[in-house]
């Protein structure tokens, strides 16, 4: 049986692809309590790396807690958000820093509504509930489909990383925490290095990575 051309390139261009894609890992270790959350991300400058606009995420509502401390979206692409709890939420954004606003209005026990987002790239927003102030999470709009979402707890210390099949092109490691100085550092197959993670001119943390085959 003959096999069309056409699926004989589309294989070698897949196969290509993965065979010049690398593996990057690492760890941060907090010095002291850890964060609340963050994300760790590659991307490059030639290439746009996104994913479809059409993708969906879901954030629930759960004995006055959101079950993610961080979502990442895309622009363009749709949150779903629901309530879980048996009394009434509410779920607003109000970020000065970008300008960001959002309010979803009173959510009713099992009530879900969703919100499409067009913000820019690298946004990273905080939002709440206003009933109760306490309850908190982020939303990042990711620039690129190879990150991981890092979710802290104060009493463990060291959080482990691993970005598979990363393109050669995409060189740029950049670590967002929120209220922390964001850093973005070339990494190249084959390098290993370690970064200071800051806060407000402060050293809070490490990162140690490292780039393979």
């Amino acid at each position: 049986m003959l096999v069309p051309r056409w699926f004989v390139l589309a294989i070698m261009s897949i196969s290509s692809v993965y065979s010049n894609a690398d593996t990057v890992k690492g760890e941060i270790i907090f010095d002291k309590k850890a964060s609340f959350s963050g994300v760790v991300y590659m991307t490059g400058k030639e290439t746009k790396t996104s994913p479809s606009p059409s993708n969906q995420s879901f954030v629930d509502q759960k004995d006055k807690r959101f079950t993610k401390k961080m979502v990442v979206t895309h622009t363009g692409s749709t949150i779903m958000f629901k309530n879980s709890d048996a009394i009434d939420h509410n779920i607003f954004a109000n970020d000065p820093g970008t300008g960001i606003k959002f309010d979803v209005g009173l959510m009713s026990p099992a009530q879900e509504k969703s919100i499409t987002f067009d913000w820019e790239e690298n946004s990273l927003v905080r939002f709440g509930c206003k009933i109760h102030p306490k309850m908190k999470s982020y939303i990042f709009a990711s620039p690129t489909e190879y990150f991981q979402v890092l979710e802290f707890e104060k009493k463990v210390k060291t959080y482990p990383f691993v970005l598979e099949n990363v393109p050669a092109n995409l060189l740029s490691l950049s670590l967002k925490i929120p209220k922390y100085e964001e850093f973005m550092i070339d990494l190249k197959n084959g390098e290993s290095k370690q970064v200071d993670v800051m806060r407000k001119g402060k050293k809070k943390a490490t990162m140690n990575v490292s780039r393979s085959d």
